[in-house]
């Protein structure tokens, strides 16, 4: 991005490199108010000739490098007192970019426009009346007429904005600053805020998302009209300069219509873990030492110091860290290095560290992968003294709210413990964690036990159980899980007193053929068939044998694994295919008996369960129907279940849209190659090859359509039904045997209250794991919605499960993350949503308009 060395200037003249390099830098070295003259003076003589490449190089600072926003503002301001129409030239670059960005839904980049159009207020360009203005047309769009989503990313940018002219307009135009106030109460008095997309299940902050915080923060500055300290005021050292700058016109904004496609911020919710630093008492700038003990006073200095931030100030620090972890995701280092020189006075990592964790725990998804966040938290402990204090500190905080979490997000915690524990040798405050060995409140001990069980079993990916066993206190001892293991069904040494399963000589026989090698995959088959010549094994028990073995060959490593199952796939499609009757009953099989043979090891399982799939031994569905099998019901509680049915649907989702892109792609070459045609200019050998070409991709995005038609998306669909028939089945049995129970005293009061915490950590974890499923995957299923409600949201629904699907139907497709315009590489986004609706729509309509598709062959498809 960077030039390696600087080019030298010649006949005073510069280059483009060297002044992209000017404008690039400024402010990374100490003397600000030189390098901006250096650069006004720089820029003025370059305006006749290179003023669009100034332009562009600006605005690219200017939608990237968050912190230097007034130092741009100021530059251009500078430079205006000597050249007028350089000013004019800025703002009617400024509104097309902010037109065009907010066209493509690119939010981040159009806060930023937004941000410096509001500091040149400070400088003079533009006069306090027109940033208001241009502030209450944005708030136009938060009238009740509008789109919800459309309301709150309208009020998110004027929020954000509002701290870098808001001390001016108190000030100068102080009528002007309460208008916007009025304009924002009367916003959020009157704002519904939803409750599916929350982190925390209950209690007052419950419903509060970012919005809400930061209306509050800026509400404390209506109060006090406290200077901010957190933005660069550069404009004031050119004070004398600045004065006689006449001010320009903002050109017209015109702001895109809202559209059925149109994508807006999707805000998450607030995460609170250091919310008492803003409570009123508090807000001062200066607090008197008295308030802690004087034994305390020189330990907790830290801590004293964040008194000194406003929150007008924290909302600013927000809006500095959402910015660096968007435009320096590509490169941690320059990221971490950003974060740790945020221009604030005293000490903030308390709100970078909340900032980050929030970003890591947003719903539905977080903006990059999570392993992006624990990688940053552990680089800033590592490269910065003032952090690892703050990290424990917040990670106290999340284990605390552990019961009133989503399960979504504890699973979430649970993996940043567990990363960043390894990190630091596995050294933790233990002693902290002991209160819940004999904690009163069972239900709140069981969710917190849990966690710590979780916790211990993520390390044990990271670790081994012996070097677990050293580090950790003794009491927490039984938390650990055992050490994974295999479980062969016919291993001799499980069975020492006991009676061996049937079947014992078939399965050593199998075991030996494939442990020589002596069979084939189509061999094997005949081999089992005739083992059992007295047709006492069923075909399950047959799949029990053949699995078993199969795994117990391949134990070495997860690539030996994976090579047995490759080698005698064909074994499983003839014992699968000699059934067919029984076909979705024995894959079913085959995932509960490869779980049996990995019976204590988690990881494991979810990666046979991948295998399996990956080699289309199983199919996605059967995953689902393995979900809800009595085996893992009473599991719901753990975290791997989930994992693998994520990992089942982003896998087949996956798969359909990397087929959708194919399409998309023939396509595109189809028609560029016939544009190539009509113009011309080959021989006829050359036109042959490409009409030969043009068949050929029209032919296979033809067979690709009639593919997905017939086989992904009907598999999709049935995978998604099934899904959620099983959560209707499954809640409306919970919820009708919980309303159904006898409210008796129980003679064992502690057994009672026992059995009432577990069975409150299961209904928890499913009913957040269910509305995981729903806000995640129900955009998904928008183009069978009508039958979906039809044949599911039957009249007998039980109320909560109804209340829950309307909540999910509320939940319309719009991360947040992808509305900033993140380009992360989770398969959830917008374009390919939108294509795979329009195809599956055109699926559809081809079907209904065939007339070759009689009515008994389009009912039974």
């Amino acid at each position: 991005f960077m030039p390696l060395k600087r080019p030298r200037e010649e006949d005073g003249e510069i280059d483009d490199t060297a002044l992209f390099e000017r404008i690039t830098r400024i402010g990374d070295k100490t003397g600000l108010e030189s390098q901006i003259d250096d650069l006004q003076v720089a820029l003025g003589s370059c305006l006749e000739t290179k003023l669009d490449f100034i332009l562009d190089t600006m605005f690219k600072c200017i939608t990237q490098l968050t912190v230097k926003t007034s130092l741009y503002s100021t530059t251009v301001a500078l430079v205006a007192c000597q050249h007028p129409s350089f000013g004019e030239e800025v703002l009617q670059e400024a509104v097309r970019l902010l037109n065009a960005t907010m066209r493509e839904s690119e939010w981040a980049s159009a806060g930023l426009v937004v941000r410096f159009l509001c500091d040149l207020c400070n400088t003079n360009l533009l006069t306090a009346s027109a940033v208001v203005t241009f502030l209450t047309d944005l708030m136009k769009e938060c009238s009740p007429k509008h789109h919800p989503q459309r309301q709150d990313t309208f009020c998110h940018l004027v929020l954000a904005a509002l701290p870098w002219c808001c001390q001016l307009l108190h000030t100068q135009w102080p009528e002007g600053l309460r208008l916007l106030g009025d304009q924002l109460a009367q916003f959020f008095e009157g704002r519904r805020r939803g409750g599916i997309t929350r982190i925390y299940l209950n209690g007052p902050d419950s419903t509060a998302d970012v919005l809400d915080v930061m209306w509050g923060q800026f509400q404390s500055f209506l109060k006090t009209g406290a200077p901010i300290s957190s933005i660069l005021r550069p404009h004031v050292a050119f004070k004398e300069q600045l004065k006689d700058l006449t001010s320009q016109s903002l050109p017209t904004l015109e702001l895109p219509p809202h559209e059925a496609t149109s994508t807006y911020m999707d805000l998450p919710a607030a995460l609170h873990l250091f919310a008492e630093w803003d409570e009123p008492h508090r807000r001062q700038f200066e607090p008197p030492e008295a308030e802690l003990p004087r034994e305390d006073q020189g330990e907790l200095a830290h801590f004293t110091d964040r008194f000194k931030i406003r929150p007008i100030d924290r909302l600013v620090v927000n809006q500095y860290v959402s910015d660096t972890l968007y435009f320096w995701n590509a490169s941690r280092e320059d990221c971490v290095k950003k974060l740790r020189l945020l221009p604030i006075h005293g000490h903030p990592e308390h709100l970078v560290v909340e900032s980050i964790l929030a970003h890591m725990l947003a719903v539905p998804l977080p903006p990059f992968r999570p392993c992006y966040y624990h990688a940053l938290l552990v680089d800033l402990c590592k490269l910065d003294s003032r952090y690892p204090v703050v990290v424990a500190e917040a990670m106290e905080l999340l284990y605390e709210n552990v019961p009133r979490m989503d399960n979504e997000l504890v699973d979430r915690v649970v993996a940043f413990y567990a990363f960043h524990l390894s990190n630091f040798g596995f050294k933790w405050i233990w002693e902290d964690w002991q209160g819940v060995l004999d904690q009163d409140d069972i239900q709140e001990g069981t969710c917190k036990k849990l966690f710590i069980y979780e916790v211990f079993s993520a390390l044990l990916r990271h670790s081994y159980k012996e070097r677990l066993l050293d580090v950790i206190p003794a009491p927490f001892h039984k938390f650990i899980p055992e050490a994974p293991k295999h479980f062969f069904r016919w291993d001799v040494k499980r069975y020492k007193d006991k009676e061996m399963p049937p079947f014992k000589q078939t399965a050593e026989s199998i075991y030996n053929s494939i442990h020589s090698n002596q069979f084939t995959s189509d061999e094997l088959t005949l081999e089992l068939d005739r083992l059992d010549w007295n047709g006492e094994m069923s075909v399950g028990d047959k799949l029990e044998v053949l699995v078993h073995c199969l795994l117990v060959n391949g134990i070495e490593t997860i690539s030996h694994q994976l090579a047995m199952l490759k080698k005698y796939k064909a074994a499983f499609d003839a014992v699968i295919h000699s059934n067919r009757q029984q076909g979705m009953d024995l894959r079913l099989k085959i995932i509960q008996f490869a779980c049996a043979f990995w019976e204590n090891s988690p990881q494991h399982k979810q990666i046979v369960i991948h295998q399996l799939l990956e080699l289309q031994i199983v199919e996605p569905v059967d995953c689902i129907h393995w979900l809800f099998s009595p085996t893992v019901l009473n599991y719901w509680e753990r975290a791997y279940p989930w994992e693998v049915v994520r990992m089942t649907i982003d896998g087949l989702l996956t798969e359909i849209m990397d087929c959708f892109k194919e399409v998309k792609r023939l396509d595109q070459t189809v028609v560029r190659m016939q544009r190539d045609l009509q113009e011309g200019g080959g021989d006829e050998v050359d036109t042959a090859t490409t009409l030969r070409m043009i068949d050929d991709h029209q032919r296979k995005a033809q067979d690709l359509r009639q593919s997905m038609a017939e086989d992904w998306l009907e598999h999709l669909k049935l995978v998604f039904f099934d899904l959620f028939k099983g959560f209707k089945k499954v809640l409306t049995d919970h919820f009708n045997k919980q309303e159904a129970k006898d409210r008796r005293v129980e003679k064992c009061k502690d057994k009672a209250e026992r059995v009432r915490a577990k069975e409150y950590v299961w209904q928890k974890s499913a009913i957040s794991h269910s509305n995981e499923m729903g806000r995640k995957y129900l955009p998904f299923l928008a183009p069978w919605l009508p039958e979906f409600q039809r044949t599911v949201l039957t009249a007998d629904t039980h109320p909560r499960v109804r209340a829950l699907f309307e909540g999910w139907q509320e939940v319309q497709y719009r991360r947040w993350a992808m509305a900033r315009g993140y380009n992360s590489s989770n398969l959830h986004n917008t374009a390919c949503l939108q294509l795979f609706l329009d195809l599956v729509q055109q699926t559809e309509d081809d079907d209904e308009e065939d007339p070759s598709i009689t009515e008994e062959q389009a009912e039974s498809k």
